[in-house]
């Protein structure tokens, strides 16, 4: 039985032998095209572009609709009296920023009570 010659082998006038970028193989000239994404593969090989590739997205405005601006908390006590913050300030609040708030300064005593 004889054995079927590889046409990447033989002379084919006006036509060259090239490697296929994507598998590799060594196919002719002809057989060829040019993707998209610059790469030269076999006509088996190629693909066409996705059309999701083409698409152009839409703006996405990421601003809020109704900002508040920051509010620095102040309460005033009688300096021997102990704070009494109210419920809802306290969860605006963060351990750091209590001297800031507070207006501590060293030697002063915080309590926190449940």
């Amino acid at each position: 039985m004889a054995r079927k010659k590889s046409t990447d082998t033989v002379f084919v006038p006006g036509s060259y032998n090239q490697i296929c970028d994507r598998t590799g193989f060594k196919v002719k000239a002809t057989t060829t095209q040019r993707e998209w994404t610059g790469n030269t593969v076999r006509t088996k090989s190629w693909e066409e572009r996705h059309d999701q590739d083409l698409l152009r997205s839409v703006q996405d405005r990421q601003d809020v609709e109704d900002p508040r601006l920051d509010r620095q908390i102040t309460v005033e006590t009688p300096p021997d009296d102990p704070v009494f913050i109210p419920e809802p300030m306290t969860m605006f609040l963060a351990l750091a920023d209590l001297p800031e708030v507070l207006q501590l300064v060293g030697g002063d005593n915080l309590e926190l009570v449940e």
